[in-house]
């Protein structure tokens, strides 16, 4: 058992008897302030020597290794930190059946919906086939049709990313990364692959850029929900830093952005789903409320 100043150092991880697994955010000459990652504190304050503290082998962990910046006592940003029992408390007091709520259930459906109707219509190697055939605005049809219903883009986006495939050369270009990159789970060729392939789209609306996060990640998720996560920037980030989980968000679209979002989603996927989660369309939802 670690007791002494210097065996704890701002940014180890510790594990603690009773709060489990921790990161040391301050020490001083008697006590550590310390993150307990499944505890619904923000911090706790423990008297070195007097606490269960050990160090474990392996100092990293996916949801400690992206705490928000800690500066004078407090985490960077003004939202209150909630834990994951809380926010599965907001979850429930909103639907109080959880995933399983009749009023979820008719939230979810038209983004389930148009998951089938991408299977149906551009999956299975449909989409490769109209590709190979040059049916361009084929494929933007049928894309743009089953984003509509699920609301999940604001009018001008879906505008923008509609306008932005009318040139049949660049639009090629962009669905062929984007078929590529919901074939595996996302890697940083395929995402950068993708993200110069809609930048490269043609914008022709002021009121929305084409290269936005909402426009870029919404085919990859409602191709491949069990994969592939949506960002809504706004809440999304906000719902991040209230589970005190730093996305490293900017607006330019950068694979650290991406790579923290799918980290999260994927941590929060496995936590929810003893609670009846299924895919990323329930952490999606789930953030939303939070």
């Amino acid at each position: 058992m670690a007791d002494l100043i210097s065996d704890f150092h701002e940014g180890d991880l510790v594990q603690h008897a009773k709060f489990g697994l921790g990161k040391v955010l301050d020490v001083n000459l008697q006590h550590v302030l310390i993150h307990f990652r499944d505890d619904n504190q923000e911090f706790r304050k423990l008297a070195i020597g007097k606490s269960p503290l050990s160090v474990p082998e392996v100092q990293s962990d996916p949801q400690l290794d992206s705490l928000p910046a800690f500066h004078d006592g407090k985490f960077e940003g003004k939202s209150k930190r909630i834990g994951l029992d809380d926010a599965i408390g907001e979850f429930v007091k909103q639907f109080p059946k959880g995933f399983e709520d009749p009023a979820y259930a008719e939230q979810r459906a038209p983004r389930w919906a148009a998951h089938e109707q991408f299977e149906a219509t551009l999956g299975g190697g449909l989409a490769e086939e109209l590709l190979a055939a040059n049916e361009v605005a084929e494929i933007t049809q049928q894309a743009v049709a089953l984003i509509g219903p699920t609301k999940l883009l604001s009018k001008f986006e879906l505008i923008a990313l509609r306008d932005g495939l009318g040139e049949a050369p660049l639009a090629k270009r962009f669905f062929g990364a984007l078929l590529e990159f919901v074939k595996a789970p996302a890697d940083e060729p395929g995402f950068t692959r993708l993200a110069t392939a809609i930048g490269n789209l043609p914008a022709t609306t002021p009121k929305a850029r084409v290269a936005s996060w909402p426009v870029l990640t919404i085919l990859p998720f409602l191709a491949r929900p069990d994969l592939f996560m949506f960002l809504k920037p706004e809440p999304t980030v906000a719902a991040a830093l209230r589970l005190r989980f730093d996305l490293h968000y900017d607006p330019s679209l950068n694979w650290l952005t991406y790579h923290k979002l799918m980290t999260l989603s994927t941590l929060l996927l496995e936590k929810l789903r003893p609670h009846g989660a299924r895919d990323h369309i329930d952490v999606q939802s789930f953030l939303s409320v939070i």
